[in-house]
């Protein structure tokens, strides 16, 4: 994410997940500033986010960070994303991040892991990006892979595709995210995710 400032340190709004809940919390972290760009932390569970329009409406992005996933490196992506079903993406790196959404693109939707550039699992879900024609025999098997491949990243979560699917769903508190920007839902209003920036 953008910094206001080249080098420096970030407070830092962060959406925190909570294990089998669809709700919540926020919290405030120190991030540095290098380059221009407020980085993750993964060693401490902080983790890029990003929202990606992807219905041809408005082409806006929202991006912020979270914790709870757990994840050490690589990114996941998926289409299955409430209610507006934009692309979601979390992750350690960008360029994780960004494969995984490239390889959205490629499958018309669903939900791909990356981990150093590489996919290491995948589900297509080939009906607008939300529903799947295959037998649920095969499609199960195909969640199960994309769980394991999570669980390799780290992510310890019960059900992380669930978990991920409602961080961008703006009407359950506390703080979600959506293409339009991170979202205070007690509050009703898009808020800035870096609180202050300092040298």
């Amino acid at each position: 994410m953008r910094a206001p400032m080249e080098e420096g340190v970030a407070s830092v709004r962060v959406i925190v997940v909570r294990d089998g809940s669809l709700a919540t919390d926020e919290a405030v972290y120190e991030l540095p500033i290098e380059g221009g760009y407020v980085r993750p932390e993964p060693e401490l569970d902080v983790l890029q986010v990003a929202v990606v329009e992807r219905h041809g409406k408005r082409g806006g992005v929202g991006v912020g960070f979270v914790s709870g996933f757990g994840l050490r490196r690589g990114a996941v992506a998926s289409t299955y994303a409430h209610d507006s079903h934009n692309v979601v993406v979390v992750g350690a790196s960008w360029s994780d991040m960004h494969r995984a959404v490239a390889r959205l693109a490629e499958l018309q939707g669903g939900v791909v892991v990356v981990e150093g550039g590489r996919v290491v699992a995948e589900v297509r879900l080939e009906v607008a990006g939300l529903m799947s024609v295959r037998p649920v025999g095969e499609l199960a098997s195909k969640l199960d892979e994309v769980h394991r491949g999570l669980e390799g990243l780290g992510c310890r979560l019960t059900s992380p595709i669930a978990t991920l699917s409602f961080i961008t769903l703006p009407v359950i508190p506390k703080l979600k995210i959506t293409d339009r920007g991170l979202v205070d839902v007690g509050a009703a209003r898009i808020v800035d995710p870096v609180v202050e920036a300092r040298r």
